[in-house]
């Protein structure tokens, strides 16, 4: 299995939509002052938790985690902060350093693999990436080591599954970006991951 190099850039989206100014400098605002609840601009500020501890909030929502699949950049600003909080919470679960979620179907992959931790590692490092090319100020400083990551296998039919996902989400809460995906017809997989064929994986149907 071809190992994932920690220098390596993440694989250019052949997307670029960028959200409006106002909208990144309010998740920006957000995010630095340490609210955890993705906020959207249109909806104004709800109730905030701290971004160290996003497992609150998590409960709270009756949450259902997701960790996607497809290439950080198809996702809108909230999307994108959101999984920031995600990836941080699943490392928490990796580490042992919380009781809920240890048995969750979308850690699976993660699981399997020889080094766990150095694996969402590598996810959350693209997810920064991506974050950076936004204009975004996500810490640094959170990120780990990925030492010996290997890339993940993932299937054609899960990243289709995904992206009518996300189209679904946009189609609620964001429709200028949705149009942004709407011609996507095969998309990208996040940088950990290597596309295979094959149906939706067995964990996203658990």
């Amino acid at each position: 299995m071809p190992r994932l190099a920690s220098s390596r850039r993440s694989k250019t989206c052949l997307l670029r939509s960028r959200s409006s100014t106002s909208d990144t400098q309010y998740i920006q605002a957000d995010f630095e002052s340490g609210g955890s609840e993705p906020v959207n601009p249109q909806e104004g500020r709800s109730s905030r938790h701290r971004e160290e501890d996003p497992l609150p909030c998590a409960a709270r929502w009756g949450h259902q985690m997701r960790l996607w699949s497809i290439h950080p950049c198809y996702l809108d600003s909230i999307g994108l902060v959101a999984l920031w909080r995600e990836a941080l919470l699943a490392r928490k679960v990796l580490r042992g350093q919380t009781r809920g979620y240890r048995n969750h179907p979308q850690l699976d992959r993660f699981n399997s693999q020889e080094f766990p931790v150095r694996s969402i590692n590598s996810y959350l490092r693209s997810v920064w990436q991506e974050s950076a090319s936004r204009g975004f100020s996500f810490d640094k400083h959170k990120l780990g080591s990925t030492r010996n990551v290997h890339q993940i296998p993932v299937t054609d039919g899960q990243l289709k599954f995904e992206l009518r996902h996300l189209r679904r989400k946009l189609r609620m809460r964001n429709r200028k970006h949705l149009a942004s995906v709407a011609k996507v017809r095969t998309p990208i997989p996040h940088p950990l991951f290597k596309r295979r064929k094959g149906p939706v994986e067995d964990w996203e149907r658990r």
